[in-house]
């Protein structure tokens, strides 16, 4: 059980705009048609950091409270510090990391390198290598925080491992 009290309308508007920093990364940084690009992680950084002043213009906007406004954005720039990169986490930062983790997981996380890889021109087998030598993020000490999390996490990964194995064993080709 929780020994914290949780904003939802915080956590539910971070979770909104926790990846708007993406639309000003740049994308030929991170990806070439032959996959992700040497410093494609150091690229891929910045976007919360991009994010929060994006996510204050909103909120402003919006008429929110600094104080909101202030909480919404320290999520937003956070989002992506896993681990024991930021110490003593709000329950709303744990909440929002671990969700943003868990959405990769399970279907999402097996039909994305085939999203990405059609958006790059990148060719099918290229996105089913991908996922065939994928390192599990979620199953990383400190990557989760909540246990909840954690289990909900391992039947996705399932989920999404048994697609994998299917679809490779379904082609089961020279070519992989």
């Amino acid at each position: 059980m929780l020994d914290q009290e949780v904003s939802i309308e915080i956590v539910l508007v971070a979770s909104i705009l926790h990846d708007i920093g993406k639309t000003k990364i740049d994308v030929s940084k991170i990806f070439s048609p032959t996959g992700k690009t040497f410093g494609s992680l150091k690229e891929w950084k910045k976007h919360p950091e991009f994010g929060v002043p994006i996510a204050h213009k909103i909120l402003t906007e919006m008429g929110h409270s600094k104080e909101f406004i202030e909480k919404v954005c320290h999520l937003v720039e956070y989002h992506d510090a896993r681990g024991d990169e930021i110490k003593n986490k709000s329950i709303e930062l744990q909440v929002l990391q671990d969700a943003d983790l868990i959405a990769d997981c399970g279907f999402a996380g097996f039909i994305r390198p085939f999203l990405y890889g059609s958006k790059f021109s990148r060719q099918i087998i290229g996105s089913i290598k991908y996922l065939q030598s994928e390192i599990n993020r979620v199953a990383q000490d400190g990557m989760l925080n909540l246990e909840v999390s954690k289990i909900i996490a391992e039947r996705k990964i399932e989920l999404e491992q048994k697609l994998i194995k299917e679809m490779s064993q379904d082609i089961n080709c020279d070519l992989l």
